[in-house]
């Protein structure tokens, strides 16, 4: 490989270091000895040969290519197959073995590397240390083993930095003779070297004096013609392996590098985390418990809804409308012409283009059933089958379980559509005569732990004359309660937390009272609070007729049913020309309607806590890490002094901080585990964490760990460029 400088200057600053400089070297199987003192350029020189300085003037080229027409590719390949270089400091990767070193350094898969590996190790005389550490073996040793590192992908050009600089007497003896048998294997060597002990062994040495090389002495010339033949046939089989070989980077390589990195530094890497792993499990309980009670909560509003159907009620206006009301004090929930929909209304709706029907009810449920049965029946924890008491829900029960009737909100075929109380019938059926009950899932298994389940259940009951007495039920299924995560009930009935067992739907219209003078009066009465309400009013109880006429069908609220999910936003339009004061309930509306207000604020204060908490986190892994990421520039510019690209680099700083973050996310998520287990589930709180590892839960978390991880990863390979890395390498 020829080597040549043509009118090449430098400097720094004012100070020159190469003026005009010409020399070219072409030395095959020769050691060529570069002296000079200190601050004389020698290893300036060193980096330009290397192709780690290109801000020179002038022109450096290789075999007639000016190098500064290389690319970085070319480069990658030149350093990793055709030159070599072993530092002063030797640069090897104090934290792994020797083999290690010599293993990610390789870059000629073609041949193999066992053989060309135990040749060097038995060469430098390295076998016995080849499985020790790097950072446990001597200096003499270190620089065996990088000269066995530059030497393993069979570079034509070997350069050495100050070989002798740490070495003593002995070891230094050792390396010349190392030298002597490598350049008989056809290399060329070049020192650099203020330690003029090694031109005995030289062939070529030459003087860096007044910004110039001054050739000192030469071997024989002839000798030099036939090495010259030699080179020349070697540089053409060399270039056939740049085509086939050329930048090519094992993924192996690559992937086994940050294995073994996070191995060797899997200390450091735990500790470092520590604070992450705090942070962000404190974080999953905070958002998780938030969520709950709020997003959550709002949106359990819309997810009894069916996609296609809409839900407008006659006492819910429009928050604009209901504000407009209180403005001008009146004291009223409706439109000012209805109480209740009417027929015509009904007719109206139906007739709107893409809806299928329409479902007339009303809200109100009854906790009685059909023959005036109040329901009586609860159960004292004490007596709890010992299976209950060895749940983690057991510490959230009461001390008396209580239960009530409630009838289904509507007929079971509609049920559906609107399921508000979230009823999911886990074995048999819902109920359909008036002798039928729907139990919960857990009180069908208290009954089983007894020996006391059968299709008949025998029940406590108040009639209404308030005698106590026994009535029996079928139990036509049971449905799904969360029991094994809390016992505390979480529907209010009758003023009380219970537990509902479910009696059949009935219609809760009672159109004779409703039309009755005595509900006029009292209507009339309860609403003339003051003349603004009187006034807005007036066209609904100005007359028992205008009375009569605002309560239609007695049915205050209405699904309307959409054919399809698509036709929802067409159908709302139509709705709202039809009843504009109507607060319009659907799951389109969560996002789409007044309600998408309400919904956005919540989810941007929950995107807002996961962004701080990002950032948090980002900061912290930044601070814990700074001196790391300082360490692993070296060992990555190491790694590109070897040939590895760029982009090998990046992405093994980058695959460590994503395998760092992945694993304090599960440990994490361990910690709440555990957390959750032995301590949460066993308060009153427990109904707040009851999602925590939910999808969407979990999903949302992730979201934080790979936004965390993303920019912390910007931040890992920002140092990443190619003036960094040559920073460090000089």
């Amino acid at each position: 490989m020829k080597l040549e400088f043509h009118s090449l200057s430098k400097s720094f600053g004012d100070k020159q270091i190469f003026d005009q400089m010409n020399e070219a070297f072409d030395s095959t199987g020769k050691i060529t000895t570069i002296l000079g003192e200190s601050g004389s350029g020698k290893s300036t020189l060193l980096n330009i040969l290397f192709g780690i300085d290109q801000e020179y003037e002038g022109t450096y080229s290789i075999d007639g290519l000016d190098t500064k027409n290389l690319s970085d590719t070319d480069w990658d390949y030149l350093r990793s197959q055709r030159i070599q270089i072993v530092y002063q400091d030797f640069k090897l990767l104090e934290k792994f073995t020797v083999e290690e070193n010599l293993y990610f350094a390789n870059r000629i898969y073609t041949v193999d590397y066992l053989k060309r590996k135990s040749k060097l190790l038995a060469l430098l005389n390295l076998e016995s240390i080849e499985h020790t550490l790097v950072k446990d073996i001597s200096g003499g040793q270190k620089q065996r083993v990088a000269i066995a590192r530059a030497l393993l992908n069979d570079p034509e050009v070997l350069l050495l930095d100050e070989p002798t600089g740490n070495l003593d007497q002995e070891n230094t003896i050792a390396l010349f003779d190392y030298l002597k048998q490598i350049k008989e294997q056809g290399k060329s060597i070049y020192v650099i070297t203020h330690d003029d002990r090694i031109t005995s062994y030289s062939d070529t040495i030459y003087l860096l004096e007044n910004h110039q090389l001054v050739l000192q002495t030469k071997t024989d010339v002839q000798k030099e013609k036939i090495k010259k033949r030699q080179k020349i046939k070697k540089r053409k089989k060399i270039k056939k392996r740049q085509r086939t070989n050329k930048n090519k980077i094992s993924i192996r390589n690559v992937v086994k590098y940050i294995q073994t990195d996070l191995f060797r530094n899997k200390s450091h890497f735990f500790v470092t985390s520590i604070p992450l792993i705090l942070i962000l499990s404190v974080f999953t309980l905070l958002f998780t418990g938030f969520k709950q009670t709020t997003l959550d909560s709002f949106t359990d509003l819309f997810k009894g809804l069916a996609e296609n159907v809409l839900y407008i009620d006659t006492q819910t206006l429009t928050q604009k409308q209901q504000t407009k009301l209180n403005k001008q004090q009146i004291e009223s929930s409706t439109d000012g012409k209805r109480l209740y929909f009417s027929k015509v209304d009904f007719k109206k709706m139906e007739q709107l283009n893409n809806v299928e029907k329409i479902i007339p009810f009303n809200l109100g449920n009854f906790i009685l059933d059909e023959d005036n049965n109040e329901l009586q029946e609860n159960i004292d924890t004490k007596d709890f089958p010992e299976e209950f008491k060895q749940l983690n829900s057991f510490s959230t029960a009461p001390s008396l379980i209580t239960f009530s009737f409630q009838s289904l909100l509507l007929p079971n075929k509609d049920l559906y559509y609107y399921n508000p109380n979230h009823v999911k019938v886990v074995s048999g059926r819902l109920p359909e005569t008036k002798q039928e009950v729907l139990v919960p899932d857990f009180y069908k298994r208290y009954l089983e732990l007894l020996n006391e389940y059968s299709d008949t259940i025998s029940l406590n009951v108040k009639d209404s004359s308030d005698n106590f007495s026994k009535k029996n039920y079928l139990i036509s299924g049971t449905y799904e309660t969360n029991y094994k995560n809390t016992f505390v009930p979480q529907m209010r009935i009758n003023g009380s937390n219970a537990f509902p067992i479910y009696i059949p739907y009935r219609d809760s219209t009672d159109l004779d009272t409703l039309k009755s003078q005595n509900s006029y009066e009292d209507y009339k009465k309860s609403e003339s609070t003051n003349p603004q309400t009187i006034k807005y009013l007036k066209s609904i109880y100005d007359t028992y007729d205008d009375y009569l006429k605002s309560i239609g069908t007695g049915n205050g609220s209405v699904l309307i049913v959409a054919k399809k999910e698509e036709a929802v936003p067409e159908v709302t339009k139509e709705i709202e020309k039809l009843f504009p004061y109507y607060q319009i309930r659907s799951r389109y509306s969560l996002k789409n309607g007044e309600f998408s207000i309400t919904y956005r604020k919540l989810v941007f204060t929950l995107l807002a806590g996961l962004s701080i908490a990002s950032i948090l986190m980002i900061i912290i892994f930044v601070f814990l890490n700074k001196q790391v990421i300082s360490q692993k520039k070296k060992e990555l510019a190491t790694l590109f002094s070897l040939g590895y690209s760029k982009l090998s680099v990046k992405s093994i700083i980058g695959s460590e901080i994503v395998i760092q973050f992945l694993a304090i996310y599960f440990i994490s998520m361990c910690v709440v585990w555990v957390f959750d287990e032995f301590y949460l589930s066993k308060t009153t709180y427990s109904t707040y964490f009851v999602n925590i590892f939910s999808l969407e839960n979990q999903l949302l978390l992730l979201l934080v760990i790979l936004l965390t991880s993303f920019f912390s990863t910007l931040w890992g390979v920002s140092s990443v460029n190619k003036k960094r890395l040559v920073e460090n390498l000089k």
